[in-house]
């Protein structure tokens, strides 16, 4: 069934939804619990009409080269015309704002004329959906300075995805293109694969989030974007998060991965594929010699997994940056990593926080870097970290004042402060850190 982005909106409002919380916002009818909607409860306070009633403001940074507007309404549009073509401003943010289809359409007429802008973002402005697309989409075959333009929480849909794709045919500059949480579907999916297979512009392109919405089934859709990516020849940064990869998705992933030469980042995380997808894609990435980063935090990653991925480790010589973040691994997986950071010559970069390091997993890490000369940042820590955390803030602060505050510093897991201390003195500098750190440095710095 197709639906329009201003259809499901309507039907977004009606939803009827239930909740262990009590104070929870209709939003999580659709959202698994995700800490970057945090603040999602605050904006609507169960009010259906929290964006008329809130006030419009604006914040802007220092240099004022970024500028962010929120509950913007209609009659506000008009006036940001001077901003558009001021000389500094080359970011804009619209965050929650009110006006209608009608401000919209005037914003995209102020935009064609612009030749300073070069970033414009879209978020939660439930306005900005097939129609307004259609506007912003005649304006990009117009702007020549425009090189970003996101749109996140809006009711894009695939009508709206159309017109986006119809002026990349002949747009020159735009370079990223971000889609996070809109109702695109299937059929969206499609018209943008089908435009990624000629286009030689976008460099990174973002869809993150669209598995929450319950008129979304893009599996297929999420297939075509992979395949259309073996013939593009310009793309490098692609986001996929929390788009409802499963195993079979990461094989067509996987064969991609072994024909294309330009992605360099990529994100699948928040994607259930498990064991079968890890296996998948560390056959892949036994050969691409052209990624350098690779997110796959929250992937449900056991044991058996990792392994797969730490034998991918072993041969890999180019990816320099891994997030293996709130997985499901435990000692086997981590010895795994351990004994693959002992033959890897290219990692610097590794997030393994929110895994079960215990019971040995951090003696293995502790063993491993020791003959490892080109790690220069770990992120592992979880709950149970608090007890090295406080042994360090209150009885081992003056020793450890001076590393934390020297440029390579190390800190160790709570039952291998000594041993970590051992290594860092035989271990080439680099950055042992914690979900503890940021208040662990805070603490020794004010010793």
């Amino acid at each position: 069934m197709h639906v329009s982005g201003e259809d499901y909106f309507e039907q977004f409002h009606a939803w009827p939804f239930t909740c262990e919380d009590s104070d929870c916002s209709p939003f999580w009818a659709f959202a698994e619990y995700d800490e970057d909607y945090d603040h999602v409860d605050d904006m609507f306070d169960m009010d259906p009409d929290w964006q008329s009633t809130a006030e419009p403001w604006e914040t802007t940074n220092s240099d004022e080269t970024k500028k962010s507007y929120a509950h913007l309404p209609d009659e506000d549009c008009e006036k940001l015309k001077e901003t558009f073509t001021s000389g500094t401003t080359r970011a804009i943010t619209f965050d929650g704002c009110t006006f209608s289809v009608e401000g919209c359409k005037i914003l995209a007429k102020a935009l064609e004329r612009n030749e300073t802008l070069t970033a414009v973002e879209f978020s939660f402005v439930l306005a900005v959906g097939d129609e307004s697309c259609k506007a912003l989409a005649d304006m990009l075959k117009v702007n020549k300075t425009l090189n970003s333009i996101e749109f996140t929480d809006c009711c894009v849909g695939a009508e709206g995805c159309k017109a986006l794709v119809n002026a990349l045919e002949c747009n020159t500059s735009l370079t990223r293109l971000g889609l996070r949480s809109c109702p695109i579907g299937d059929e969206g999916y499609k018209v943008l694969a089908n435009a990624l297979k000629t286009n030689t512009t976008l460099a990174e392109i973002d869809l993150a989030g669209n598995k929450y919405y319950v008129y979304q089934h893009c599996a297929e859709g999420v297939k075509s974007i992979i395949s259309s990516l073996e013939k593009n020849t310009t793309l490098k940064n692609l986001k996929l998060e929390r788009c409802g990869i499963d195993a079979e998705t990461c094989e067509a992933l996987g064969e991609m991965l072994q024909v294309n030469r330009t992605i360099t980042h990529f994100s699948i995380a928040e994607n259930a594929f498990g064991y079968e997808g890890c296996e998948a894609l560390a056959l892949a990435l036994h050969s691409n010699k052209t990624l350098t980063s690779v997110w796959l935090t929250r992937c449900d990653i056991d044991d058996d997994g990792c392994e797969e991925l730490a034998d991918m480790l072993k041969l890999n010589k180019t990816l320099e940056s891994l997030w293996l973040d709130d997985n499901k691994f435990a000692y086997q997986g981590c010895k795994a990593l351990a004994e693959a950071l002992e033959m890897n010559k290219s990692i610097t970069y590794l997030n393994i926080e929110g895994n079960n390091l215990r019971n040995g997993g951090e003696d293995a890490l502790n063993d491993s870097l020791q003959g490892n000369d080109t790690l220069r940042t770990l992120l592992a820590g979880d709950d149970s970290d608090k007890r090295w955390y406080w042994s360090l803030k209150h009885s081992r602060v003056l020793h450890r004042k001076k590393m934390l505050l020297s440029k390579p510093f190390y800190l160790g897991g709570a039952r291998n402060i000594s041993a970590s201390a051992e290594c860092i003195g035989q271990s080439s500098p680099f950055t042992y850190i914690n979900s503890y750190m940021r208040r662990a440095r805070s603490s020794c710095g004010d010793a």
